[in-house]
């Protein structure tokens, strides 16, 4: 017994020797930070990545950022650098100059090609590669920059918003101030003689969002659970990794929805053991602004209404279709909008109550994307009638889908 109790002892004091070593190390290196000027916060919150949204911004989920540093480069040009994680992407410290004004997309570098990205690729000297939304301010960013940049030196840099980027900004003071006056130098070169005014752009909105998308989103947002339908009972219900769009007139709302439930059972010696389940369940709803009644698409044999058939076989074995309504189920997926569905392959819906609602395994982008584009598809099928038995006038107009191999083109509005 003395020997466990000289044992934990001897944990406990080499675990607290070693708690205070880095409590000491990271007070000095708070310190040094501060002898520069720059402000340090230790707990930042999301909302400093605002606005940025080209790669490694703008992608994926479970969004976090760490580690703040806040100050002005030897120039006064106002900077950040802090830690930036993603689900999939471990964490890596950035280095941000605020810009005059927000300019297109440009991003360059000599190392591995960003992932994520999409955008046109430029003719750049040596190992250089670099990519842009605007050709045309991608070679004249592309212009300034050159001059600036060292040689035999990683680069990394992109241009987001009113932001210039440059990615692995080292830990320590010294080095980290080295690659902040860096960062710097490219900013003045890209803005000389105020810069390259004539592609100026709106500042982005100061909201988190998705590369390439009007999409907003929030890494926890409880109260957008009122606004969808979920399962109830349990506790501790939390609404995360939320997403919202227009999504060209059909407005949705994605997001995981988590909660637990807990289970108390005897243990047959008069005690009771308490077990707690983690749930999750993820939710994509859409809410258009007209009126469309009832019908479902696979929704499952508790979906209410009758199951309608069609004259094709091979439709009826894939798809079952509900609706109060057979004449309008017949009027909403003819024959043409039937071989669009077989090729496109969807996702099971039911429209009621002015929501659209799916069944998903889950909501990451490419799912949101690909129900977002059934609907514009499907409603692009709607014949002019029934829009204005509907009562709608003029029939709406929905998002221009890319071609199906071997499906039907959707019509323009006001053509069917």
């Amino acid at each position: 017994m003395e020997v466990l109790l000289i044992f934990g002892l001897v944990i406990l004091v080499v675990g607290g020797g070693i708690g205070l070593y880095f409590g000491i190390r990271r007070y000095q290196y708070v310190k040094a930070l501060e002898s520069r000027g720059w402000t340090f916060v230790t707990n930042p919150d999301i909302s400093i990545a605002n606005g940025l949204n080209v790669p490694p911004f703008g992608v994926e989920y479970d969004r976090s950022v760490d580690d703040q540093i806040i100050g002005k480069s030897a120039d006064g040009l106002p900077f950040q650098v802090f830690e930036y994680q993603t689900r999939n992407q471990r964490e890596i410290r950035v280095t941000c100059i605020r810009l005059p004004y927000a300019l297109p997309e440009f991003v360059l570098g000599n190392g591995p090609v960003r992932p994520h990205l999409v955008a046109y690729e430029l003719d750049a000297p040596g190992a250089l590669r670099a990519f842009t939304s605007d050709t045309d301010f991608g070679r004249e960013a592309l212009r300034r920059i050159l001059p600036s940049l060292p040689t035999n030196t990683p680069i990394d840099i992109s241009i987001d918003g009113n932001q210039l980027v440059s990615l692995h900004c080292p830990e320590p003071a010294e080095e980290m101030n080295s690659h902040i006056e860096q960062a710097a130098t490219y900013a003045k070169a890209l803005m000389a003689g105020g810069g390259p005014e004539q592609f100026k752009q709106p500042d982005p909105e100061p909201k988190l969002g998705f590369y390439h998308t009007k999409w907003t989103y929030f890494p926890r947002a409880d109260h957008f659970l009122d606004m969808v339908s979920t399962t109830g009972g349990g506790q501790n219900h939390r609404a995360q990794d939320v997403v919202i769009a227009d999504n060209d007139g059909l407005p949705f709302i994605a997001l995981a929805h988590h909660w637990e439930t807990t289970h108390t059972t005897s243990n047959g010696s008069g005690g009771t053991t308490t077990t707690t389940q983690h749930h999750v369940e993820y939710i994509v709803e859409m809410q258009p602004p007209f009126p469309f009644r009832f019908i479902s698409l696979n929704w499952g044999i508790f979906s209410e209404g009758k199951e309608y058939e069609y004259e094709s076989e091979k439709f009826n074995e894939k798809f079952k279709i509900r609706t109060h309504d057979p004449k309008f189920a017949s009027d909403v997926i003819h024959p043409r909008a039937m071989e669009w569905l077989m090729a496109y392959h969807p996702v099971p819906f039911a429209i009621r109550d002015g929501v659209i609602r799916f069944k998903v395994r889950d909501h990451e982008p490419a799912t949101i994307i690909y129900v977002a584009n059934q609907m514009h598809g499907l409603f692009g099928w709607v014949p002019s009638f029934v829009w204005a038995n509907l009562g709608v006038r003029p029939a709406p107009t929905f998002r221009e889908l890319p071609p199906i191999p071997g499906a039907p083109q959707i019509p323009r509005a006001g053509t069917n």
